[in-house]
């Protein structure tokens, strides 16, 4: 399972850094993701990701899930009236809403929103995460300051003033083994992709995370495993890709990860856990089954 893929992200209209290379083949890269994957949850970190994503991405494959929240780098976007369309949208429960999120913390990212105004708006989102009943997919990212104590922090003081536990899961970790330790000690789970793998401290880490505590996710178009990131040497037959503006239908683009890419991201789990990869990619969908009350 891909718990968290940016599909609504321009590049998948074909468009890079704001110049337009090949089509859009958004729906060529969903359908060759679900002959590897049972499912692929599309990440909301906007309203207009949303509005994009039930208007153009959702139409093209019934079986895509979605997040909706409003991203820590999106923080000064958050008003009353966001807010408000976001009440509307739980309200509706529409069909394939499956987290509450992307919403957390990011102190590497400031320049977008300081620290000041992401958390009370990570705190405000809480509120709205409690009343859907929704799992949590949250975005925590170091900086100068350690995000994931503060992140934690908050959530334990939220559940307890409102006698209220959150399930869920922090996503994309690139963190150390004492933040890794840090989540472990809470119910959620640890989302790992591509940039989960760049270093050799950061497999160590990985190592000591165990299996049924991991969830596996792309973060596309971003986050790919590449020749030069410490945990490349576990993959088996990665896929080549062309330059954007050598793009041909049905094939990869260098650079630009899909849903898919969560192959990788098991191969790696399996090598430095010395499982199979069918062991590893069941332990991990039992976890999601787990999460998602999936039968």
């Amino acid at each position: 399972m891909d718990i968290g893929a940016n599909l609504c992200d321009d590049m998948f209209q074909g468009m890079y850094h704001g110049k337009q290379k090949h089509q859009s083949d958004v729906q060529a890269v969903i359908s060759r993701s679900f002959q590897q994957l049972k499912e692929i949850t599309v990440t909301i970190g906007c309203i207009a990701d949303y509005e994009r994503f039930v208007t153009h991405i959702q139409p093209l494959n019934e079986k895509l899930t979605f997040t909706v929240g409003i991203h820590p780098t999106n923080a000064l976007q958050y008003t009353e009236a966001v807010e408000t369309q976001i009440k509307q949208i739980l309200s509706q429960k529409p069909k394939g809403l499956k987290m509450f999120g992307e919403f957390g913390l990011d102190y590497d990212r400031i320049q977008f929103a300081p620290i000041d105004v992401q958390i009370p708006v990570f705190k405000q989102q809480l509120i709205l995460a409690q009343n859907s009943c929704l799992p949590l997919f949250l975005h925590c990212r170091n900086g100068e300051k350690n995000a994931y104590d503060d992140l934690i922090s908050i959530l334990q003081q939220y559940q307890l003033e409102n006698k209220y536990k959150f399930e869920g899961v922090i996503h994309s970790f690139d963190g150390t083994l004492e933040d890794a330790q840090k989540i472990l000690q809470t119910q959620f789970y640890i989302g790992l992709n591509g940039c989960s793998f760049k270093s050799e401290e950061n497999l160590a880490v990985a190592k000591q995370i165990p299996l049924d505590r991991i969830l596996t996710e792309s973060d596309c178009p971003y986050c790919d495993i590449r020749p030069t990131h410490a945990g490349f040497k576990y993959l088996k037959n990665p896929p080549t890709g062309v330059k954007p503006e050598k793009w041909t239908e049905n094939c990869y683009v260098k650079g630009r990860n899909e849903p898919n890419g969560v192959v990788q991201v098991i191969q790696v789990l399996a090598g430095l856990h010395n499982k199979t990869y069918d062991e590893v990619y069941d332990i991990c969908w039992q976890n999601a089954q787990k999460l998602f009350k999936i039968q």
